[in-house]
């Protein structure tokens, strides 16, 4: 074999290896909204296609003031949809409370199933919108000596980017004596 084409082998291969970076960046670097359907490489081509997609997120609030151990106490619980296109088919979001007792859930087009710690819908919520939120009620434990860490996941709806799908809050005690 000649030089001059092992040089060119050798260009083709680190084209080749550029490419597929380019390929790895675009993928990673896919807006919310949208998911990656396909990714063609052809010689020195890169064709790209893009669908839109739901993009669900969770937040987490206390709401009220500050509970003392034995206190009933309610959190808010928010699902929104960031992506491109309304979700389709079943929304789940899945609570997290090892600690807490005496929990409900309840919230407006939301079904509370306890024995899973789910709540689901099936509605469409359409791009840049929100559900209403699920209110998370429970007895703070009476033994309770540090603040509570509340932590809730949304899956389904068609969601292509679960990196954002679990949420945590922490809900600060009071723990002033009575007097």
């Amino acid at each position: 074999m000649r030089k001059e084409a092992i040089t060119v082998q050798k260009i083709a291969l680190k084209t080749k290896a550029i490419l597929a970076v380019v390929v790895l960046f675009v993928a990673l670097a896919a807006p919310a909204g949208a998911a990656i359907q396909t990714i063609t490489h052809r010689t020195n081509d890169i064709s790209i296609h893009r669908t839109p997609a739901a993009d669900l997120w969770i937040l987490i609030i206390s709401v009220g003031d500050h509970p003392r151990p034995g206190d009933q106490a309610e959190a808010e619980i928010i699902v929104s949809n960031a992506g491109a296109v309304p979700t389709k088919g079943k929304v789940t979001v899945t609570v997290n409370y090892p600690t807490l007792s005496s929990v409900e859930l309840a919230g407006t087009g939301w079904r509370w199933d306890a024995a899973t710690k789910t709540a689901s819908r099936t509605d469409a919520l359409a791009p840049n919108d929100s559900y209403p939120p699920l209110s998370l009620m429970f007895r703070v434990p009476s033994d309770a000596k540090s603040n509570i860490v509340m932590k809730a996941t949304v899956s389904g709806g068609g969601d292509a980017s679960p990196n954002n799908n679990t949420g945590s809050g922490t809900m600060s005690l009071d723990r002033t004596p009575y007097y």
